[in-house]
Order: structure tokens, then C-alpha cells, then sequence
């Protein structure tokens, strides 16, 4: 595996996790509302 795939494999990872965390604020936010 190379440097690059490497760096393209974390950034999916950070794509991911930036993912599900937004999830969980807007369905914070739609609970926090009701």
C-alpha cells in the first residue's frame, strides 16, 4: 500500500465519522425540539 492510498483511506475514515456525527446533531436537535 502506498503513502497516497494511505491518506485516501483516512480521509474516508474522516468522511465517515464527520458523517455521523452530524447525524447525531440533527436527530439531537429534532428530539430536542419535539
Amino acid at each position: 500500500m502506498t503513502k497516497r492510498q494511505m491518506r485516501e483511506k483516512r480521509t474516508a475514515h474522516v468522511l465517515i465519522i464527520f458523517g455521523l456525527v452530524l447525524a447525531a446533531v440533527e436527530i439531537y436537535v429534532i428530539w430536542g425540539s419535539i
